[in-house]
């Protein structure tokens, strides 16, 4: 596959055009916010899949010695004079000396593979110094255990946590095979939007959010990262419970930024979700969405990935939009709680821990510049709310760093 490199330079000069372009409209269009809602941030993914390996140079040795927290704090000044407005970043929890943190063992415990508690909080002042909202990535859809696969510490969760019809309950080498039906908790739940029931996640325990303890420390944790200087959420895999309770943390929280990763090809659940988790819930037709969480465009995403084939019919939609920045079902500005994207850490090129390119995730979605030009000419110029990959901003076209700030 043909790598794109940080020294071309017809590259980052398009690039950087595009997004000159973008704050040339915004000053002088300044109605036409980007996602409706008089919303028009955009937000940079603040880390990709590699990230957890820097300053690991004992494990990891070709990724220095600067902890990843180090990192992104030295970087705020860049960042904000990009005129990103939000800062998605990693998963703030423990989950392991080594991991991406998407299998949380201890919620509270704030150090983690990027760096230590007092590197991510001065992480997060830095980019709030500089006018830049960190948010936080939130994984409570599943947890990990600390030893086994449900001795849970910090806090302390019994079965009661667990899904009734979770694995462990059946697989004898998880040390809770067999639990009675009473000490387990009391789900999976059955949701308007999605047909059968919400998503089982076979990795790792799925969470009984409908146990109100769950429920009261998941907020607790919220309000500590808010403490630690976190303004908004990106909760992970929010098919695998129920939507009323992202009302319900937002609500009790209140976030200035809220998106959920729902099951990436199912824009119909999707519309759904969104209804689903709006803080008021009294607003009827295109206002009950004024309140509600945004969810990640994957569909857009696809049609984007027609650009490499030069299938660009595909894109004619972009009238509207096409994906959930394009949809209009029952005359609802659906592209209002669209975040779009071009890459991010699940999609693309990714390694495993010898650097070697995992099997499913060989190439990036776009074979080179002119093709990532392309799709940030249209996220950057359609509806929704853009997220542009880490990668593309510092390594792969360092001249977005000197776009003026609009």
């Amino acid at each position: 596959m043909e790598q794109l490199h940080a020294d071309d330079t017809g590259f980052r000069e398009t690039l950087y055009l595009l997004f000159s372009l973008l704050v040339f409209w915004q000053l002088c269009v300044s109605t036409w916010a980007q996602s409706g809602f008089d919303d028009d941030r955009v937000m940079l993914q603040g880390f990709y899949y590699e990230s957890y390996r820097f300053g690991h140079p004992d494990k990891f040795p070709g990724h220095g010695t600067q902890l990843w927290y180090e990192i992104v704090k030295a970087d705020a000044p860049a960042i904000a004079a990009a005129n990103f407005d939000l800062v998605w970043m990693p998963p703030p929890s423990y989950a392991g000396d080594f991991s991406l943190g998407y299998n949380p063992k201890r919620y509270f415990r704030l150090d983690n593979s990027f760096g230590s508690r007092k590197q991510q909080q001065a992480a997060l002042a830095a980019l709030l110094n500089s006018g830049v909202e960190p948010i936080a990535d939130i994984v409570i859809n599943h947890r990990d255990g600390i030893n086994s696969w449900a001795d849970f510490k910090d806090p302390s969760w019994g079965t009661w946590s667990i899904c009734t019809d979770d694995e462990a309950f059946i697989n004898p080498s998880s040390g809770v095979a067999n639990t009675p039906a009473e000490q387990r908790g009391k789900c999976e739940e059955v949701v308007s939007y999605r047909p059968g029931s919400t998503y089982a996640y076979s990795s790792f325990r799925d969470l009984a959010h409908t146990d109100v303890r769950v429920r009261r420390d998941i907020v607790r944790y919220l309000l500590a990262l808010q403490s630690l200087g976190y303004r908004g959420w990106r909760y992970d895999m929010v098919h695998g419970y129920g939507a009323q309770w992202i009302s319900l943390y937002n609500g009790i929280t209140k976030p200035t930024f809220s998106v959920g990763e729902y099951d990436w090809t199912q824009q119909a659940e999707e519309r759904g979700w969104i209804w689903a988790t709006a803080t008021d819930n009294t607003a009827a037709g295109a206002a009950h969405l004024k309140t509600s969480s945004d969810v990640f465009d994957f569909e857009t995403q696809f049609g984007l990935k027609s650009i490499v084939g030069s299938a660009y019919t595909q894109l004619y939609g972009f009238g509207n939009g096409i994906g959930l920045a394009g949809d209009t079902t029952d005359g609802m500005p659906w592209k209002q709680r669209a975040v779009t994207f071009v890459e991010n850490h699940d999609t693309g090129f990714r390694t495993n821990d010898d650097g070697t390119p995992q099997s499913d995730h060989r190439s990036d979605s776009f074979a080179n510049n002119w093709q990532v030009e392309q799709a940030y000419a249209i996220v950057l110029t359609h509806p929704g709310i853009p997220c542009v990959y880490w990668k593309h901003y510092f390594e792969w076209a360092p001249i977005f760093r000197t776009r003026s700030r609009r």
